[in-house]
């Protein structure tokens, strides 16, 4: 069945869909149409991008900024990860870097991702497009090369399923075939389609960390379709511990870590799966307003406050 990138999404419809999935039946997504729009604003100055577009030009090759750090890039912060991606193996394209301005290259065959730790300090993603296919729910997905369309489509939400052609003449141009930009602006968190959190759990949580840290509400899609992975997805069955235990880490490590608290709790997350944190937020503000613990501190008090059993082992 084929699958357009539209509101019109049900509690049912993502039951029927998990039910083809289950028995086999893969969904597609209509792959977006790369239509370069205009930017909100003027293109990111950085002398290693510089150096990378410099180079992709003369070897005849393209390389997109993706994901985060456009997204950053539109809201006016500073990215502590610049990823790049290319519809082509990228370890020569590093090799080549390393060779003609030095710094290492570091691989990661597993998912085709090389990072350049360039001489300036500047550690750089570069990673081969791919799709993700989810054989089972909540299971890590199976990788192979696709197209840049077909890598933006896997992705979690539309602020994440933008890119940035570093090669272009045109520095006002932006690769965002599911409106990315205009949720940033209209304060929106979407997911690209229904069954995104059924098959990989862990962004319900991503997403409590964005719509926390950028001040997001959830579309109508988006919100039913957490509500279906939590009635559906077992924790501790269906997804490990330990991989919930990484993103409560991370939720731990943000700067407002109560405020995405806040979103688990108003999107019924720890009724589903914690129903014994339920209370434990004035303890978390307790420790959030004890000054005189240092970060480390602060979150290893977090995870002290009613540690579930499977986590004695993450």
């Amino acid at each position: 069945y084929l699958l357009e990138h539209k509101e019109l999404c049900k509690l049912l419809d993502c039951q029927a869909m998990a039910l083809c999935r289950n028995m086999g039946a893969m969904h597609k997504e209509r792959l977006p149409f790369l239509e370069l729009c205009t930017l909100s604003k003027p293109y990111p100055t950085n002398k290693i991008l510089d150096i990378i577009a410099t180079e992709c030009k003369e070897l005849g090759q393209e390389m997109f900024l993706i994901g985060g750090c456009v997204r950053d890039f539109l809201l006016g912060t500073e990215s502590l990860d610049i990823d790049c991606c290319m519809e082509t193996d990228p370890y020569l394209f590093v090799e080549h870097l390393c060779r003609k301005y030095g710094g290492s290259s570091e691989s990661h065959s597993s998912f085709g991702a090389v990072h350049w730790n360039a001489p300036s300090g500047e550690v750089i993603d570069l990673t081969q497009t791919r799709t993700e296919v989810y054989p089972q729910k909540a299971h890590l997905p199976k990788i192979s090369p696709a197209d840049l369309a077909t890598d933006l489509l896997r992705r979690d939400f539309t602020i994440n399923a933008m890119a940035l052609p570093l090669r272009t003449e045109r520095k006002d141009r932006l690769l965002d075939p599911f409106q990315g930009q205009s949720d940033l602006r209209q304060k929106i968190l979407r997911t690209l389609h229904p069954l995104s959190f059924w098959d990989d759990p862990t962004r319900i949580f991503r997403g409590a960390r964005y719509a926390s840290r950028y001040e997001l509400q959830c579309s109508e899609m988006t919100a039913e379709a957490i509500q279906f992975a939590l009635q559906d997805c077992k924790l501790g069955t269906d997804i490990s511990w330990q991989r919930i235990g990484n993103e409560l880490e991370r939720i731990f490590q943000e700067q407002d870590p109560i405020s995405a608290w806040h979103f688990l709790e108003k999107w019924t997350l720890l009724e589903h799966w914690f129903p014994s944190w339920q209370g434990a937020l004035p303890y978390l503000i307790q420790v959030q307003e004890t000054t005189e613990l240092d970060q480390i501190d602060r979150q290893e008090a977090f995870w002290s406050i009613n540690r579930p059993k499977g986590f004695l082992s993450v």
